[in-house]
């Protein structure tokens, strides 16, 4: 195992008020320009340190990685009562645009030349689909883990009602009607559940450490659903994949029993926009038995190398 240095990492927000909060994780013996980069974008409801265990898996194969948590989510948030505050309009571009403002901090450190990934889960697989729409070039690509995908018409009254009662009850609103429209209806696609938050993945000890860790799992409150609602309505366009850059290598993983990808099936119309959109080189994994946290499942260490050579199947060899 590689000796890990944890570098944390802090920037303005576009979002004029916070602080985004982060982490690189790079070899204690770095000396030099990494092997590549990737930047990890995280879900809904939870933080970057979440992803601690993969970002160590790839600094063992020599690259660094680096995330920061969204504004209403962990450190980023001023105090634990801002969890799950989102704006009410426009918190969808602050994601993108905060992610960005990390990616040429990154690059500015280690160099432009570095093959730059970027792993965007759940949520994050939303911003990132959103960023590589705007920000795509130069990239050497993206992968995106438990994505969904909801029409147009279905988004757009998600986003409608999101805003109504954010400014009627305020962004701090605990909602029980969007919170019962979105993640809240996750719990109830697993069978004879042991807990609400099943659905993560079939790995009981996942499950447990995130409902033991407050900064996961808190409820998003009224302008948090207007943000997501957001994000959904705007990458539920064909126009957006549309806007991907074609040389942009794009895998998407998910599991087949995960409710945010409509076990499988979200997942897939998905992918075939992004074919639509004639991206030369997309690809489609989808785990048999797993379920929405693909990386923290019970054979997470098959993800993890599927995702590695992937990656190292699509970066420059050091004599081209």
């Amino acid at each position: 195992m590689t000796d890990v240095a944890i570098i944390p990492i802090n920037f303005p927000s576009h979002d004029a008020k916070s602080t985004c909060k982060g982490q690189i994780w790079q070899a204690a013996d770095l000396d030099g320009k990494p092997r590549g980069i990737i930047q990890f974008v995280h879900g809904m409801a939870e933080h970057i340190t979440r992803y601690d265990d993969l970002a160590r898996f790839f600094v063992d194969h020599g690259f660094i990685a680096c995330g920061i948590d969204h504004i209403g989510h962990g450190d980023t948030a001023a105090t634990k009562t801002d969890w799950g505050v989102m704006p009410i309009e426009g918190g969808s571009q602050v994601l993108v645009d905060d992610a960005h403002e990390l990616r040429l901090a990154i690059q500015q450190s280690y160099g432009e030349d570095v093959p730059y990934f970027m792993y965007g889960h759940s949520m994050g697989s939303f911003v990132t689909r959103l960023y590589i729409s705007q920000h795509g070039a130069g990239l050497s690509g993206a992968i995106l883990s438990g994505t969904g995908h909801n029409p147009v018409a279905v988004c757009k009254a998600g986003l409608i009602l999101a805003r109504r009662i954010a400014k009627s009850k305020g962004i701090r609103y605990q909602s029980k009607t969007l919170h019962n429209l979105a993640d809240g209806a996750y719990s109830g696609a697993i069978k004879d559940a042991r807990t609400k938050f099943d659905w993560l993945s079939h790995d009981d000890a996942v499950v447990d450490a995130y409902i033991a860790d407050e900064a996961s799992g808190f409820p998003f409150k009224a302008g948090g659903y207007a943000t997501l609602m957001e994000l959904c309505e705007k990458i539920a366009h064909q126009s957006c994949a549309d806007k991907v850059p074609r040389d942009l290598p794009v895998l998407f993983i998910a599991g087949n029993e995960d409710p945010v990808g409509n076990n499988g099936k979200g997942v897939t119309a998905v992918y075939d926009m992004f074919r639509k959109a004639n991206i030369n080189d997309v690809t489609l994994t989808l785990y048999d038995g797993m379920r929405h946290e693909v990386h923290n499942e019970v054979d997470h260490e098959k993800v993890y190398n599927d995702v590695l050579q992937w990656i190292e199947d699509r970066m420059e060899s050091p004599a081209e």
